[in-house]
């Protein structure tokens, strides 16, 4: 956030603690080009480096561009003599968005050497544990790092529970999430997508917690390596789909948990005709899950936690739209019981929603006929049912 390097600089400035920028360009949650009028906000005198995020947040274990990050970082090569300008300007004539910068030191003065200070600044998790493993993780091994032994470490948030530096801001304690209610009641549960989304069906989902609950099993499938993902709007969606309906027809879980990541992967390109693209798979796929559950007593549940795919250009500027939106979510229930029923709702859901993504697990826990407990404040939708 721009808003808390800008409440930083100023704390720094008050004390009189010199510093130094090492940021990382986004062109995937902000707009394809718009750095630019981002970095105008920043001192340009004291940013020692700039490394796309596909580098340094890299979080599909692909080592070698989080090594290439870290190599800059702490001045393992030579600065380039290019301006800010020149180096975005040369990046755009290459690449879709700033997202894909490669990594580069501008300053060597600013590069990270032992004994210095180093806040990590960035509040979300799964994006920088790779790179602060590299720096906070003593049995490092995925590539030679240089010591830091008589370094400070600090992190925005907690990033990985076994790191010892201190957190600005801890994380809240989240006790009876679905996941931990579904253990509770002795359910079995298989979480399963692909490495972009790992931490999404687990960590997360998991109300910040790194370890499987008792009889949870996780489904890790590889993400394709690729900087032009929109080149492969596929991605892992027929192997996800696969292990779904093999739990399905295997009856050996209570509770599948599963996350296709086209949609927001690829609506992240802002590249329409991949998006098309995304989004017929994502139909197909679907489909096999829904005919794997005739003949047997499953209920498919489709939601999601954000709008992205569905617009993937301003229609004011023209401009690609990379980012989420705010647009409602679908919650899509089928099973063959409730052929022919509805949900009560809204006609107009764009401003009228029929619930919140609070309600999602207490629907679930009502549909397995598990109590609802009284740290959920959401409530089942399956009262709209008619």
């Amino acid at each position: 956030s721009l808003d808390h390097l800008a409440a930083l600089m100023k704390a720094a400035d008050t004390a009189g603690v010199p510093f130094w920028l090492h940021l990382f360009t986004d062109g995937k949650d902000s707009p394809p080009g718009s750095v630019q009028s981002l970095l105008a906000r920043v001192p340009s005198e004291k940013i020692a480096s700039l490394s796309g995020r596909y580098y340094g947040m890299d979080r599909t274990t692909n080592w070698s561009l989080t090594q290439s990050t870290y190599a800059v970082l702490t001045g393992s090569v030579a600065p380039t003599p290019d301006t800010i300008n020149e180096i975005i300007s040369a990046n755009k004539q290459k690449n879709p968005s700033e997202e894909f910068l490669p990594p580069c030191l501008l300053r060597s003065e600013g590069a990270i050497t032992d004994g210095d200070a180093v806040f990590f600044f960035n509040f979300r998790e799964d994006s920088m544990r790779q790179i602060s493993e590299s720096f906070l993780d003593p049995a490092f091994s995925h590539f030679p790092k240089k010591d830091f032994s008589h370094s400070a470490f600090c992190t925005m948030t907690s990033y990985k529970s076994e790191y010892t530096c201190p957190v600005a801001f801890p994380p809240e304690s989240i006790t009876n999430c679905l996941g931990e209610v579904l253990s509770a009641a002795q359910k079995t549960q298989l979480r399963v997508t692909e490495s972009y989304k790992y931490a999404h069906v687990t960590y997360f989902f998991n109300g910040l917690r790194e370890h499987p609950f008792p009889n949870e099993y996780r489904v890790l499938i590889p993400s394709l390596q690729t900087a032009r993902v929109f080149e492969h709007p596929e991605l892992r969606a027929k192997e996800i789909g696969d292990r779904v309906i093999e739990a399905i027809t295997g009856h050996a879980f209570d509770f599948v948990l599963a996350n296709f990541p086209n949609g927001d992967m690829i609506g992240h390109t802002g590249n329409y005709d991949a998006s098309v693209a995304a989004v017929t798979i994502l139909d197909r796929e679907i489909a096999r899950v829904i005919k794997a559950i005739e003949g047997t007593d499953t209920i498919v549940c489709i939601t999601s936690d954000h709008g992205n795919v569905e617009c993937v250009s301003d229609p004011l500027t023209g401009r690609p739209d990379t980012s989420h939106d705010p647009n409602p979510v679908p919650f899509i229930l089928i099973a063959p019981e409730l052929r022919g029923h509805t949900f009560s709702v809204s006609e107009n859901l764009s401003v009228d929603t029929a619930g919140s993504l609070a309600d999602v697990a207490p629907t679930i826990l009502d549909i397995m006929r598990i109590p609802k407990p009284t740290e959920m404040n959401g409530s089942s939708l399956l009262k709209l049912l008619r």
